[in-house]
């Protein structure tokens, strides 16, 4: 009777972490997947925005008739814009931060 009731608890641990394994791959699935579509829809963002970049700055330069002036202002336009973030990168991060808690919180109610 004992045996049989010591037999019974081993055989639930064991499915239970066999349980636990599999809800932890499909997580894992679900991260790598998140991940790889950020990285992805990243990639084509830059690739946007570095194409938009050379179509202004061919613009530019066609109005000030200039072969590379319009290069420059595009490129410190981009200056301006990383001593910015690199100055507002406190608010930047806490901002991030307060997000991501407060999906959490929402998601664990």
């Amino acid at each position: 009777m004992f045996k049989n009731i010591v037999s019974t608890l081993i055989n639930f641990i064991e499915t239970k972490l066999e349980i636990y394994k599999i809800q932890l791959k499909e997580e894992a699935a679900k991260l790598f997947t998140l991940i790889v579509l950020i990285i992805l829809f990243g990639l084509i963002g830059l690739l946007f925005i570095l194409f938009i970049s050379f179509f202004i700055a061919e613009i530019i330069n066609s109005l000030l008739v200039h072969q590379y002036f319009g290069y420059l202002i595009v490129a410190g336009v981009y200056i301006i814009l990383g001593v910015i973030t690199y100055y507002m990168r406190g608010r930047i991060r806490e901002g991030i931060t307060n997000t991501i808690f407060s999906e959490e919180v929402e998601n664990d109610e």
